[in-house]
Order: C-alpha cells, then sequence, then structure tokens
C-alpha cells in the first residue's frame, strides 16, 4: 500500500474515532448506556487497530509514541466513561483533533511531492 493510502486510511480511522466519542458522549448526556457502550467501545477498537498497524522496528520511536498515545487515549476513554466524566472524553477529542490535523497535513505534503 503506498504511503498516501496508508496516510489517508489512518486520517479517516481517527476522524471515525472522532465520531464515535461524539455519540458516545451524547449517549451520555442522555443518559443512554446501550449507545454509549457501544460507541465507546468502537472507539476504543479503532485505538486498538491503530496500534495493531504499527511497526516498532520501521517506525522506531515515533511508532512507540504513537502506540503510548493510543494506550493512554484508551485508557483515558475508559475513565472518562466508568465515572461518567466528559472532561476525559472532551481530553481525547482535543488529542484527536491534533492528531487529525498532522496527519492531513501529512497528506498535503505527500501529495505536493507526489506532484514534483
Amino acid at each position: 500500500m503506498s504511503n498516501m493510502k496508508n496516510i489517508n486510511l489512518v486520517s479517516q480511522m481517527l476522524e471515525g474515532a472522532d465520531i464515535f466519542l461524539v455519540e458516545a458522549e451524547s449517549a451520555m448526556v442522555e443518559n443512554n448506556a446501550e449507545l454509549e457502550n457501544l460507541y465507546g467501545s468502537k472507539s476504543v477498537a479503532v485505538f486498538k487497530a491503530l496500534q495493531d498497524g504499527l511497526d516498532g522496528v520501521k517506525g522506531g520511536e515515533i511508532a512507540r509514541n504513537l502506540y503510548d498515545l493510543y494506550t493512554y487515549m484508551i485508557e483515558r476513554i475508559m475513565s472518562g466513561f466508568q465515572s461518567r466524566d466528559h472532561a476525559y472524553v472532551e481530553e481525547v477529542r482535543g488529542l484527536l483533533r491534533k492528531l487529525i490535523e498532522g496527519w492531513n497535513g501529512m497528506d498535503a505534503a505527500v501529495e505536493v511531492n507526489a506532484a514534483a
């Protein structure tokens, strides 16, 4: 798979995780435990899939740091839903927005380099 396809896939997965967190948080506000668990679990599954896709040997320190960041985000999501505290989920969403910006920036840089 080309680098651009990988970058696009990761961006889409991160955006999907953000959508799942919005839905889970909305369900939390509405006291809908079934939907909260469904969307919370889906967001965690995205982060675990992203972790599974990392190669610590080829990716080196960056891959290890991303793995640790995804672990932290999973832990914060779980803590937020267990304690019913929106601040945890908002923290993860803030981190997600920064990651999405970064991946989208890499996407644009790859496109520019490919056109050159």
